[in-house]
Protein backbone atom coordinates (compact mmCIF):
# COMPACT_ATOMS: atom_id res chain seq x y z
CA UNK A 1 0.00 0.00 0.00
CA UNK A 2 0.93 3.64 -0.46
CA UNK A 3 2.82 5.06 2.43
CA UNK A 4 0.26 8.84 1.58
CA UNK A 5 -3.10 9.09 1.14
CA UNK A 6 -5.37 11.89 0.09
CA UNK A 7 -8.87 11.67 1.27
CA UNK A 8 -11.51 14.47 1.41
CA UNK A 9 -14.33 14.96 3.88
CA UNK A 10 -17.92 15.94 2.57
CA UNK A 11 -19.29 18.15 5.21
CA UNK A 12 -22.71 18.75 3.65
CA UNK A 13 -26.20 18.88 5.07
CA UNK A 14 -28.73 16.24 3.09
CA UNK A 15 -32.50 16.29 3.34
CA UNK A 16 -34.79 13.94 4.88
CA UNK A 17 -36.45 11.19 2.36
CA UNK A 18 -35.03 12.86 -1.05
CA UNK A 19 -32.22 10.48 -1.64
CA UNK A 20 -32.16 11.56 -5.32
CA UNK A 21 -31.36 15.11 -4.44
CA UNK A 22 -28.67 13.82 -1.93
CA UNK A 23 -27.02 11.41 -4.87
CA UNK A 24 -27.12 14.63 -7.20
CA UNK A 25 -25.36 16.45 -4.55
CA UNK A 26 -22.81 13.93 -3.66
CA UNK A 27 -22.21 12.57 -7.50
CA UNK A 28 -20.91 16.60 -7.53
CA UNK A 29 -18.98 16.53 -4.71
CA UNK A 30 -17.66 13.50 -6.26
CA UNK A 31 -16.48 14.77 -9.10
CA UNK A 32 -14.73 17.62 -7.30
CA UNK A 33 -13.02 15.57 -5.10
CA UNK A 34 -11.90 13.08 -7.81
CA UNK A 35 -10.62 17.13 -9.79
CA UNK A 36 -8.50 17.54 -6.71
CA UNK A 37 -6.67 14.43 -6.56
CA UNK A 38 -8.31 13.04 -3.66
CA UNK A 39 -8.60 9.00 -3.36
CA UNK A 40 -11.13 8.61 -0.62
CA UNK A 41 -14.42 10.50 0.10
CA UNK A 42 -16.13 11.11 3.45
CA UNK A 43 -19.74 11.45 3.81
CA UNK A 44 -21.67 12.27 7.04
CA UNK A 45 -23.95 9.58 9.04
CA UNK A 46 -27.31 8.77 7.31
CA UNK A 47 -26.42 11.19 4.52
CA UNK A 48 -27.70 9.29 1.54
CA UNK A 49 -31.10 9.42 3.60
CA UNK A 50 -31.21 12.35 6.24
CA UNK A 51 -30.85 11.22 10.04
CA UNK A 52 -34.67 12.17 11.23
CA UNK A 53 -36.59 9.29 9.40
CA UNK A 54 -39.26 7.99 11.66
CA UNK A 55 -41.64 6.24 9.77
CA UNK A 56 -39.95 6.46 6.60
CA UNK A 57 -37.02 4.20 7.53
CA UNK A 58 -38.14 0.89 6.45
CA UNK A 59 -38.77 2.39 2.89
CA UNK A 60 -35.74 4.07 2.67
CA UNK A 61 -33.71 1.07 3.83
CA UNK A 62 -30.85 -0.48 0.46
CA UNK A 63 -29.39 -3.53 0.71
CA UNK A 64 -25.56 -3.42 -1.50
CA UNK A 65 -27.29 -4.99 -4.68
CA UNK A 66 -30.02 -2.06 -4.89
CA UNK A 67 -30.01 0.45 -7.74
CA UNK A 68 -29.02 3.48 -5.74
CA UNK A 69 -25.59 1.30 -4.77
CA UNK A 70 -25.20 -0.09 -7.90
CA UNK A 71 -25.31 3.82 -9.44
CA UNK A 72 -22.76 5.07 -6.75
CA UNK A 73 -20.50 2.14 -7.74
CA UNK A 74 -20.45 3.76 -11.45
CA UNK A 75 -19.33 6.92 -10.29
CA UNK A 76 -16.64 5.27 -8.15
CA UNK A 77 -15.41 3.06 -10.82
CA UNK A 78 -15.30 5.79 -13.29
CA UNK A 79 -13.71 8.61 -11.06
CA UNK A 80 -11.13 6.04 -9.88
CA UNK A 81 -12.21 6.87 -5.99
CA UNK A 82 -13.09 4.79 -2.70
CA UNK A 83 -16.33 6.22 -1.08
CA UNK A 84 -17.63 6.25 2.33
CA UNK A 85 -20.98 7.39 3.45
CA UNK A 86 -23.84 6.64 5.57
CA UNK A 87 -26.84 5.08 4.73
CA UNK A 88 -30.02 2.88 6.51
CA UNK A 89 -28.86 -0.91 5.25
CA UNK A 90 -31.42 -3.73 5.05
CA UNK A 91 -29.85 -7.33 5.95
CA UNK A 92 -31.74 -9.83 2.63
CA UNK A 93 -31.24 -12.35 5.43
CA UNK A 94 -32.94 -11.23 8.32
CA UNK A 95 -34.64 -7.98 7.24
CA UNK A 96 -33.04 -6.13 10.37
CA UNK A 97 -32.16 -2.61 9.59
CA UNK A 98 -28.90 -0.83 10.62
CA UNK A 99 -27.03 2.68 10.70
CA UNK A 100 -24.32 1.76 8.25
CA UNK A 101 -21.22 3.29 6.51
CA UNK A 102 -21.64 2.49 2.82
CA UNK A 103 -18.06 1.04 0.89
CA UNK A 104 -17.24 1.59 -2.41
CA UNK A 105 -14.07 1.52 -4.52
CA UNK A 106 -13.10 2.15 -7.72
CA UNK A 107 -12.61 -2.10 -8.67
CA UNK A 108 -16.25 -2.24 -7.68
CA UNK A 109 -15.81 -3.95 -4.14
CA UNK A 110 -19.05 -3.16 -1.94
CA UNK A 111 -19.08 -3.72 1.66
CA UNK A 112 -20.31 -1.91 4.75
CA UNK A 113 -19.72 -1.79 8.35
CA UNK A 114 -23.10 -1.52 10.46
CA UNK A 115 -22.66 0.77 13.58
CA UNK A 116 -21.58 -0.78 16.98
CA UNK A 117 -23.02 1.38 19.63
CA UNK A 118 -26.69 3.00 18.85
CA UNK A 119 -26.92 6.08 20.15
CA UNK A 120 -30.38 6.11 23.10
CA UNK A 121 -32.93 6.36 20.85
CA UNK A 122 -31.76 5.00 17.52
CA UNK A 123 -32.56 1.56 19.26
CA UNK A 124 -36.07 2.33 18.13
CA UNK A 125 -35.29 2.17 14.76
CA UNK A 126 -31.83 0.02 14.00
CA UNK A 127 -30.36 -3.03 15.44
CA UNK A 128 -26.73 -2.77 16.49
CA UNK A 129 -23.79 -4.08 14.51
CA UNK A 130 -21.75 -7.05 16.34
CA UNK A 131 -18.59 -6.86 14.07
CA UNK A 132 -16.06 -4.53 14.39
CA UNK A 133 -13.29 -4.96 11.66
CA UNK A 134 -11.30 -3.08 9.09
CA UNK A 135 -13.14 -2.23 6.19
CA UNK A 136 -11.04 -2.92 2.69
CA UNK A 137 -7.92 -0.96 2.02
CA UNK A 138 -6.98 -1.21 5.76
CA UNK A 139 -9.70 1.69 6.42
CA UNK A 140 -11.30 1.64 10.44
CA UNK A 141 -14.70 2.44 9.55
CA UNK A 142 -16.80 3.62 12.93
CA UNK A 143 -19.96 5.86 12.99
CA UNK A 144 -20.39 8.72 15.31
CA UNK A 145 -21.11 7.17 19.12
CA UNK A 146 -18.52 4.39 18.25
CA UNK A 147 -16.17 7.39 18.51
CA UNK A 148 -17.02 7.43 22.26
CA UNK A 149 -15.88 4.12 23.41
CA UNK A 150 -11.99 3.39 22.87
CA UNK A 151 -12.72 -0.07 22.90
CA UNK A 152 -14.28 0.04 19.15
CA UNK A 153 -11.14 2.02 18.19
CA UNK A 154 -8.65 0.06 19.75
CA UNK A 155 -9.77 -2.91 18.70
CA UNK A 156 -9.88 -1.64 14.42
CA UNK A 157 -6.46 -0.64 14.95
CA UNK A 158 -5.20 -3.92 16.42
CA UNK A 159 -6.94 -5.83 14.10
CA UNK A 160 -4.21 -3.34 11.39
CA UNK A 161 -6.64 -0.71 10.35
CA UNK A 162 -4.16 1.97 8.99
CA UNK A 163 -6.72 4.89 9.65
CA UNK A 164 -9.80 5.93 10.94
CA UNK A 165 -12.87 6.81 9.29
CA UNK A 166 -15.42 8.52 11.55
CA UNK A 167 -18.63 9.36 10.25
CA UNK A 168 -21.26 10.96 11.95
CA UNK A 169 -24.72 13.72 13.07
CA UNK A 170 -23.59 14.99 15.83
CA UNK A 171 -25.77 17.72 16.80
CA UNK A 172 -26.08 20.72 19.47
CA UNK A 173 -25.58 20.50 22.11
CA UNK A 174 -23.17 18.09 21.84
CA UNK A 175 -20.76 19.70 18.86
CA UNK A 176 -17.78 19.95 20.75
CA UNK A 177 -17.57 16.47 21.75
CA UNK A 178 -15.87 14.67 19.46
CA UNK A 179 -13.49 17.15 18.89
CA UNK A 180 -12.17 16.81 22.03
CA UNK A 181 -12.34 12.98 21.59
CA UNK A 182 -10.82 12.33 18.39
CA UNK A 183 -7.53 13.40 18.71
CA UNK A 184 -6.81 11.25 21.41
CA UNK A 185 -8.22 8.11 19.96
CA UNK A 186 -5.33 9.04 17.55
CA UNK A 187 -2.64 9.41 19.49
CA UNK A 188 -3.76 6.40 22.01
CA UNK A 189 -3.47 4.45 18.94
CA UNK A 190 -0.44 5.96 16.78
CA UNK A 191 -2.85 6.50 13.80
CA UNK A 192 -4.55 8.79 11.92
CA UNK A 193 -8.51 10.29 12.51
CA UNK A 194 -10.56 12.00 9.62
CA UNK A 195 -14.17 12.55 11.22
CA UNK A 196 -17.05 14.10 8.98
CA UNK A 197 -20.08 15.84 10.38
CA UNK A 198 -23.26 17.22 8.59
CA UNK A 199 -24.23 20.70 8.64
CA UNK A 200 -27.30 22.16 8.24
CA UNK A 201 -30.82 21.86 10.66
CA UNK A 202 -33.70 18.68 10.72
CA UNK A 203 -36.47 18.48 12.55
CA UNK A 204 -35.18 20.56 15.24
CA UNK A 205 -31.97 20.27 15.08
CA UNK A 206 -28.85 21.90 14.04
CA UNK A 207 -25.45 20.47 12.70
CA UNK A 208 -22.80 22.59 13.13
CA UNK A 209 -20.18 20.62 11.39
CA UNK A 210 -16.60 21.33 12.36
CA UNK A 211 -15.01 18.11 10.66
CA UNK A 212 -11.21 17.68 11.23
CA UNK A 213 -8.50 15.12 10.51
CA UNK A 214 -5.65 14.67 12.95
CA UNK A 215 -2.60 12.94 13.27
CA UNK A 216 -0.86 10.09 15.23
CA UNK A 217 0.81 12.48 17.51
CA UNK A 218 -3.06 14.00 17.97
CA UNK A 219 -2.23 17.22 16.13
CA UNK A 220 -5.09 18.84 14.03
CA UNK A 221 -4.21 18.58 10.47
CA UNK A 222 -7.26 19.94 8.91
CA UNK A 223 -10.36 21.49 10.14
CA UNK A 224 -13.68 22.73 8.93
CA UNK A 225 -15.78 25.38 9.73
CA UNK A 226 -19.67 25.72 10.31
CA UNK A 227 -20.83 25.59 6.76
CA UNK A 228 -20.87 23.02 3.48
CA UNK A 229 -16.89 22.16 2.32
CA UNK A 230 -15.13 19.69 1.27
CA UNK A 231 -12.08 19.74 3.09
CA UNK A 232 -8.68 17.89 1.96
CA UNK A 233 -6.08 16.02 3.73
CA UNK A 234 -3.21 14.35 3.34
CA UNK A 235 -2.35 11.58 5.62
CA UNK A 236 1.50 9.97 5.75
CA UNK A 237 1.33 7.21 7.51
CA UNK A 238 5.40 7.08 7.53
CA UNK A 239 4.12 9.41 10.34
CA UNK A 240 3.00 5.89 12.78
CA UNK A 241 6.03 4.87 12.96
CA UNK A 242 7.42 8.05 13.68
CA UNK A 243 4.52 9.39 17.22
CA UNK A 244 6.22 5.96 18.36
CA UNK A 245 9.24 7.10 18.44
CA UNK A 246 8.58 10.63 19.29
CA UNK A 247 6.50 9.48 22.49
CA UNK A 248 9.54 6.84 23.67
CA UNK A 249 5.76 4.07 24.13
CA UNK A 250 3.55 2.11 21.32
CA UNK A 251 0.68 2.20 23.12
CA UNK A 252 -0.43 -0.95 21.19
CA UNK A 253 2.77 -3.00 21.20
CA UNK A 254 3.05 -2.41 25.36
CA UNK A 255 -0.10 -3.06 26.46
CA UNK A 256 -0.53 -5.57 28.75
CA UNK A 257 -3.90 -7.41 28.14
CA UNK A 258 -3.56 -9.62 30.81
CA UNK A 259 -4.11 -6.65 33.61
CA UNK A 260 -7.38 -5.58 32.28
CA UNK A 261 -10.83 -6.96 32.62
CA UNK A 262 -12.15 -9.82 30.57
CA UNK A 263 -14.63 -7.41 28.19
CA UNK A 264 -15.84 -10.82 27.68
CA UNK A 265 -17.12 -11.69 31.32
CA UNK A 266 -18.23 -8.35 31.87
CA UNK A 267 -21.79 -7.63 32.68
CA UNK A 268 -23.82 -7.04 29.53
CA UNK A 269 -25.53 -3.64 28.73
CA UNK A 270 -29.65 -4.16 28.69
CA UNK A 271 -30.42 -4.74 25.10
CA UNK A 272 -27.08 -5.17 23.56
CA UNK A 273 -27.08 -7.04 20.52
CA UNK A 274 -31.30 -7.94 20.34
CA UNK A 275 -32.04 -7.69 16.49
CA UNK A 276 -35.26 -4.91 15.99
CA UNK A 277 -37.11 -5.65 13.17
CA UNK A 278 -39.90 -2.65 11.97
CA UNK A 279 -42.93 -2.99 10.53
CA UNK A 280 -44.02 -1.05 6.98
CA UNK A 281 -45.81 1.36 10.08
CA UNK A 282 -42.42 2.51 11.73
CA UNK A 283 -41.38 3.25 14.90
CA UNK A 284 -40.29 6.70 15.05
CA UNK A 285 -38.18 7.56 18.26
CA UNK A 286 -36.03 10.18 18.19
CA UNK A 287 -36.51 10.11 14.17
CA UNK A 288 -40.31 10.77 14.01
Amino acid sequence: MADQLRIALAQAASTPDQVEANLAKAEALLRQAAAQSAQVVLFPELYLTGYNLGPEVLRLALTLSSPTVRRLQEQTRALRLTLLMGFVERDPADGCLYDALLYLDPEGRAASYRKTHLFGPERACFTPGDVLAPLPEGIGGLICSDLEFPEAARSLCLQGSRWLAVVAALPEPWADLHPRLAPVRALENHTFVAWVNRVGQEAGQRYLGSSGVWDPLGREVARAGRGETLLLADLDFDLCRQAREHLAIDYLQDRRPACYLDQASAPRAAGAGEGFKPTASGRGGPFA
